[in-house]
């Protein structure tokens, strides 16, 4: 490539257009003007056998027009339907959607290839393929106001639906993207739905995506594998199956992130809204959510697991979710929060765990802690958890430390409503209860309840419960 830039296959010289020409193509078309650098190629679905990619005579066809870049460029694609091979981005490519209606690219397989070293900038398309849609490896990524559907239609009322359920998952349904090792990832305004996952981002730094939307993707909404430096901003997973959000060995920071309505698995199983575990070969992850939804999902609002399954590596450290600013956990059928394993859930900010089945804040395990020593006074709230039918006497319980969990201690924290106890500690650990100060516990079935074998387990009892605790109404 030349000192001036990439230039098209069989031009002389690579002058770029001039940024003040309005072109007009076929059928009247017109395309935005643009001040690119590199060489601007043009698509139109009424391109003819003449083509050249001017604006006059554009390709019919991306494809065509990817192909005529040699190196760098910039496509403009004018509205329309367009039936495509799989493109392969082997240069710094930006295919961008103009006019006023939508540009569809429906592709018989994966849909873009970006190579290695390369880099995509896709904008104002609709896009669908029947395998993955968009795949990259060591590359740059940055889509702006993209739909993704696969095995679907991209919304496009003129093409058939192929779905891909939990209930009809097969061979034709990919990922929405996937990329792996990128040095550069941004998703701004894009929507995901149909795939087996909707975004799957492995071993990859500087990531940001804001105002996604992941909907109705059979295997999972997000997965951050081994990831740094992640940012979810306005991120909103609903309908998912198994899991919204997954974490493995990542650190993300979420900002105002809804998820909510995660399915079960086809056995019954999970169906978590934000799943966090550790990772052998990148550690544990890290969880700093400063505005954060977890609701209505068929498994827990949250869980925290020390590993993942299948993951039996010793000594892992334990995977930490923050809670900085706000988040509300309601209406979680396997509960609001359940940490399992090793793990730590801190709630420094405002918290809202509501409605929830089984246990509103749940410690399973004696590397499973629970920190609610907020900095304001009551400012977290655990209420109306619910027993579920079947369910034994100690379920409904606000928090639950079973098996060695600990409440490492509770400031300023409501309980109230809950139709098991406020706080349910079992008979094997019943020193993993911290201290408690300026805690509010009213209309529980029991304020607290301590499953204490014999006397001599109970004289073993260091538990600081101060004064300013306030017990009220409570059944028991």
């Amino acid at each position: 490539m030349g000192a001036c830039g990439a230039r098209l296959k069989g031009s002389e010289g690579c002058s770029a257009l001039p940024s003040d020409v309005l072109p007009e193509g076929c059928l009247g078309i017109q395309y935005p003007t643009f001040g690119h650098p590199g060489p601007i190629v043009y698509v139109a679905s009424c391109g003819g056998a003449d083509a050249d990619g001017s604006p006059s005579k554009p390709f019919r066809s991306v494809g065509q027009a990817v192909s005529a870049l040699d190196g760098d460029g910039l496509v403009l694609i004018a509205s329309g339907t367009y039936e495509e091979s799989p493109l392969v981005v082997d240069a710094d490519v930006a295919l961008v959607g103009t006019g006023s209606s939508t540009v569809y690219l429906h592709m018989e397989g994966i849909g873009v290839r970006v190579s290695a070293g390369a880099s995509l900038a896709l904008q104002g398309v609709r896009l669908d393929a029947l395998g993955t849609g968009v795949l990259g490896s060591h590359a740059e990524l940055s889509l702006m106001d993209v739909r993704i559907a696969i095995g679907g239609n991209g919304g496009d009322p003129r093409m058939p639906t192929v779905g891909c359920s939990i209930e009809a998952m097969g061979e034709q349904c990919g990922v929405g993207l996937l990329a792996r090792d990128a040095a550069v990832l941004k998703l701004t305004k894009v929507d995901v739905a149909n795939a087996s996952v909707g975004v799957v981002i492995e071993r990859s730094a500087s990531v940001a995506l804001v105002e996604v939307n992941l909907e109705e993707n059979g295997r999972g909404g997000l997965v951050l594998h081994c990831c740094q430096a992640v940012t979810l901003d306005a991120v909103r997973a609903a309908g998912n199956g198994v899991f919204g959000i997954r974490a493995s060995g990542s650190m993300v920071s979420l900002d105002a992130t809804d998820v909510r309505e995660t399915a079960a698995a086809p056995d019954g199983s999970a169906g978590d809204g934000l799943l966090v575990v550790a990772f052998a070969d990148c550690s544990a992850s890290s969880i700093a959510a400063d505005g954060l939804t977890s609701a209505a999902n068929h498994g827990a609002g949250i869980l925290i697991r020390g590993q993942a399954e299948g993951d039996n590596s010793p000594g892992l450290p334990p995977s930490t979710v923050v809670i900085q600013g706000h988040a509300e956990i309601r209406d979680n059928q396997g509960g609001g929060v359940l940490v399992s394993g090793p793990g730590t859930f801190v709630a420094p900010g405002y918290l809202e765990v509501s409605d929830n089945d089984a246990a509103g804040l749940s410690a399973v395990g004696s590397a499973a802690r629970i920190d609610l020593r907020t900095p304001l006074t009551r400012d977290a709230s655990v209420a109306r958890t619910r027993r579920p039918v079947g369910a034994g006497p100690d379920a409904g319980a606000g928090i639950s430390l079973l098996d060695g969990g600990t409440l490492i201690g509770a400031l300023g924290v409501t309980l109230r409503d809950n139709t098991g106890p406020g706080i349910l500690v079992d008979s094997a650990v019943a020193t993993r209860l911290g201290s408690l100060s300026n805690n509010l516990l009213l209309r529980n079935e029991v304020g607290i309840r301590w499953l204490v074998a014999d006397a001599a387990e109970l004289l073993e009892l260091q538990v600081e419960i101060s004064s300013s605790n306030t017990f009220g109404e409570n059944d028991l």
